[in-house]
């Protein structure tokens, strides 16, 4: 009884953790200092998401900077401002336009799918002027 007990409370913990737990240096340092399957463990690496969330927005806002600077703009400046946010727009806007065209292929691969399934699944159709002849006395039969 204690086996299916332990195996139950378990599973939940699992399964919870598995969509939220980034792969970085910060779950590493959960797993250093905190015991398995505990409600700590829990909360360092709900902490450990966050501060991988904040830390690729920090890498994303220091890439847009390193191009407005290599536009000769300096950090501070309104121009240096207006950059970064017509940078964030125009990778807004490629990111949506990527995923638009993803769409797109995966419609245009469902219809190449579907269209191959109506054709296997489109009656043949017999010839009707086919006729067999059986001849008297012999185990042939002639079609034409």
């Amino acid at each position: 009884m204690k086996k299916h007990s332990v195996i139950l409370l378990s599973l939940p913990v699992l399964i919870i953790s598995c969509g939220t737990i980034p792969d970085d240096q910060f779950v590493a340092e959960c797993k250093r200092t905190t015991p398995a399957a505990s409600s700590a463990r829990w909360q360092c690496l709900k902490t450990a998401s966050a501060k991988s969330e904040e830390l690729k927005k920090q890498e994303y806002f220091n890439s847009l900077a390193q191009r407005c600077e290599s536009f000769g703009m300096q950090r501070g400046t309104p121009t240096f401002n207006q950059c970064i946010y017509q940078q964030n727009q125009i990778e807004t806007q490629n990111k949506l336009a990527i995923e638009s065209l993803r769409i797109q292929q995966e419609q245009l691969g469902l219809q190449q799918i579907n269209q191959g399934l109506q054709l296997l699944n489109t009656p043949r159709q017999v010839n009707p002027t086919i006729t067999c002849t059986k001849h008297p006395g012999s185990y042939t039969t002639v079609c034409q």
